[in-house]
């Protein structure tokens, strides 16, 4: 499955089955393909992303690290999860952050 995600800076496509992810930042001239701030995978980090993101929550609640991600960090990524979905299952585009009715949703996980 391939994601495009289309902000208001740039451009974003998540290829799950290849593991390659593609930024394109918005100029005056369009969009300008580059490396994606902030996001940076050595050898084998992407299939190992659940098992880092599990032992960092071991980790925070035995008290021996800080949290990397505030839960404004959580929130956001809930909602881009929310739109994944919502897009999947309508066959169309999803404006972030959700707007009414998609943002009085609960979301519960049983």
């Amino acid at each position: 499955y391939a994601y495009h995600l289309v902000g208001d800076e740039g451009r974003l496509q998540i290829n799950i089955q290849d593991e390659e992810w593609r930024y394109w930042r918005l100029t005056e001239e369009g969009h300008v393909e580059e490396e994606m701030p902030g996001l940076r995978f050595g050898e084998n980090d992407y299939a190992k992303g659940f098992a880092n993101a599990v032992d960092h929550l071991a980790d925070l609640v035995a008290g021996a690290t800080t949290n990397r991600s505030p839960g404004e960090d959580g929130l956001r990524s809930l909602e881009i999860i929310v739109a994944f979905y919502v897009s999947e299952y309508t066959g169309s585009r999803v404006n972030i952050p959700l707007e009414r009715p998609l943002r009085d949703i609960e979301i519960r996980s049983w």
